[in-house]
């Protein structure tokens, strides 16, 4: 049985969007969200989720998408639903590929697993300053309609 400890509120996290953020484009990343957390009820497994944490570990600021208990293991989900192509070059660089008015724009943006590979170093300070350790596993999850990488 899935037990959100704190759960997933489309409205509630779009309104506090709207408050901060030029909502456009993190409403997109939202239904991302709201997709996994829909897929996450449905799971038959003994899970405890957590989704939208915040902490603040030895000054280094996180925000896990979604942050899974199960088996003694830790799940950190990290979500992503982006418009257009994404291309990962050589060099490992992340560049997102979108069409307007008949032309491709490219812009760069964050490398995922650079950050899912941060949230796992963090999260582990985190609970080892607790004296707790846990193995953590650290997955991309893209939750778009079509895309393609």
């Amino acid at each position: 049985m899935v037990t959100f400890f704190k759960d997933f509120n489309y409205s509630a996290e779009l309104a506090k969007m709207k408050s901060r953020f030029n909502y456009s484009l993190y409403k997109y990343g939202l239904v991302g969200e709201e997709r996994v957390a829909y897929q996450l009820k449905k799971c038959r497994l003994d899970i405890l989720c957590a989704y939208n944490i915040r902490l603040n570990i030895d000054g280094n600021k996180c925000q896990f998408d979604f942050i899974i208990i199960c088996g003694g293991k830790i799940i950190i989900l990290e979500v992503k639903n982006l418009l257009g192509n994404i291309i990962f070059n050589k060099n490992g660089d992340v560049i997102r590929e979108i069409k307007k008015d008949g032309i491709f724009e490219r812009s760069g943006m964050d490398n995922p697993f650079i950050q899912i590979d941060s949230h796992i170093s963090n999260l582990k300070n985190f609970l080892n300053n607790l004296g707790y350790s846990r193995d953590i596993i650290g997955i991309l999850v893209m939750a778009n309609d079509k895309m393609v990488i």
